[in-house]
């Protein structure tokens, strides 16, 4: 999906597809924003599943393997699976690249307890695979989603699972600091007081998603 790319990656989109024989098809979407991107690849897609993986990740050669294995011996109502990014700091030293890989464990060791108790920060925003019919069930991903919060809430409240896979690994680079787990958390715990807005706790059918949900959304004030 080109949203507006400044860069190659539309040329290196291509070169890959002729270098591995593999269809390609490059849709436009003029409005900016990852989730608009988002949701214009899931109104294009013809098949059941769905990777998404953000511009700048570069994917484990198994990762994708990882992913559909996981989703296809999972119950038959998991509606994803999330990767396990491994983060690079792209602001440079070895200060950073600690910050980076405290980071990287916070986020993962939250994604995992999420994913076994069914709560709505499992998503992983730089790769995940997704049903297609599940994503377009609930419409997609809602603004300013980027981390999948909202759109992972809304399958848990139809009662579908999301999963975390560790061994599936996405690397990804992004300016890292002291401070970006701590607005990562407030970003979700905004999310999930928007979706507890619109249809309330209860509406999580899962027996501890909502317990995990309320100390997610308190985690921030703490």
């Amino acid at each position: 999906v080109d949203n507006g790319a400044t860069d190659s990656t539309i040329d290196e989109a291509r070169r890959a597809a002729l270098q591995l024989d593999i269809d390609l098809r490059i849709v436009v979407e003029r409005r900016p924003g990852l989730v608009h991107a988002r949701n214009t690849g899931i109104a294009c897609s013809e098949h059941p599943l769905a990777v998404m993986v953000d511009a700048g990740t570069v994917l484990h050669p198994s990762a994708v393997r990882l992913l559909v294995a996981r989703l296809l011996r999972s119950p038959s109502d998991t509606a994803a699976v999330s990767a396990h990014a491994l983060v690079r700091n792209t602001r440079h030293g070895d200060l950073q690249e600690l910050e980076a890989q405290d980071y990287s464990l916070a986020v993962h060791a939250s994604q995992r307890v999420h994913g076994l108790f069914q709560a709505p920060l499992v998503a992983e925003g730089s790769c995940s695979i997704y049903r297609t019919d599940a994503v377009r069930a609930v419409h997609g991903w809602a603004r300013d989603d980027d981390d999948g919060v909202m759109l992972t809430w809304r399958f848990l409240e139809r009662g579908w699972r999301v999963f975390h896979d560790p061994l599936a690994i996405a690397f990804t680079a992004e300016p890292i600091s002291m401070r970006s787990w701590a607005a990562r958390r407030v970003r979700a715990a905004q999310s999930i007081l928007e979706a507890a807005r619109e249809n309330g706790l209860r509406s999580l059918r899962f027996p501890f998603n909502r317990f995990v949900a309320v100390a997610d959304t308190a985690g921030p004030m703490l």
